[in-house]
């Protein structure tokens, strides 16, 4: 299905970014009364999975939506006319097919309106709309302007502010110790952080030098103990309980791939 390198590129990139966004989300689930790193990970990485698949599957289409997005349109709506389903409903049916629980479809579901929590589950969903946010907005040229990362900050500050209470110092730091824990996975996860776009931005905005992959991670790394990927990829697909948390999100990706073919094969001409 990969077409050519623009495509593979785009695809490495999803991931990444899905990837990135999972780590950060669970640095910033502390304090959150979130009970289980590990599953805001999960959500977090599937949270892009519809745009991920957009890519593998209808590459010309996602590169037409990027296109509306750039002129200023909403991805949402964008993907709506191009596609004939947002990421958002594409992800989600995907992910049912894949038999995921109830808490995760709505952990990794995409919030339009953001509004004070009732619950456990409604600060986990928020969470991770944040961490996938706010690596959005860094994808972008204008986070490269000059106090750029500080009005982004407190942008998201605000808007999230009825339903999580996170500082910009807490925003820094989840993005410092992202970019430590991804260049420390990135050989398990066949990834050269050094021909990343998105990891090269990141490190200039931090004030790291963008082939700087060697970053220790701090002291009070939340996921030193809880939430690191390899402590996720241990458990195969068919062992899982229908229903549970699958505990290695990229197995899944990979193995579902295969299973979604046929159908998105088949939906193809009506979306």
């Amino acid at each position: 299905f990969l077409q050519n390198k623009s495509q593979a590129g785009q695809v490495k990139d999803e991931v990444t970014h899905a990837i990135f966004s999972s780590i950060v989300a669970a640095q910033l689930s502390v304090g959150q009364n979130i009970r289980d790193a590990e599953e805001v990970m999960v959500c977090a990485m599937f949270h892009g999975l519809g745009r991920i698949l957009s890519a593998y599957y209808f590459f010309e289409e996602s590169r037409e939506v990027a296109r509306r997005v750039e002129r200023g349109e909403r991805e949402a709506k964008a993907a709506l006319k191009v596609l004939g389903i947002t990421y958002a409903d594409l992800g989600a049916g995907v992910a049912r097919s894949w038999n995921f629980s109830p808490r995760l479809l709505a952990g990794m579901s995409k919030l339009e309106t953001i509004k004070a929590g009732k619950s456990e589950l409604d600060n986990l969903t928020a969470t991770v709309n944040l961490a996938n946010e706010l690596c959005d907005a860094l994808k972008s040229d204008k986070v490269s302007a000059t106090g750029a990362r500080e009005r982004l900050f407190a942008e998201l500050i605000k808007r999230y502010a009825p339903a999580i209470k996170v500082s910009d110092n807490q925003l820094g730091k989840a993005l410092d110790t992202g970019l430590s824990e991804f260049a420390r996975r990135a050989a398990i996860l066949g990834l050269t952080p050094g021909r990343m776009p998105l990891l090269d931005k990141l490190k200039a905005l931090n004030g790291k030098p963008s082939g700087d992959a060697t970053i220790t991670p701090a002291a009070d790394d939340p996921l030193q103990g809880a939430g690191r990927l390899e402590q996720t990829v241990i458990q195969p697909v068919e062992d899982m309980a229908e229903g549970a948390r699958p505990a290695n999100p990229e197995l899944v990706l990979g193995a579902g791939i295969q299973d979604v073919t046929n159908s998105l094969d088949r939906k193809s001409t009506r979306l």
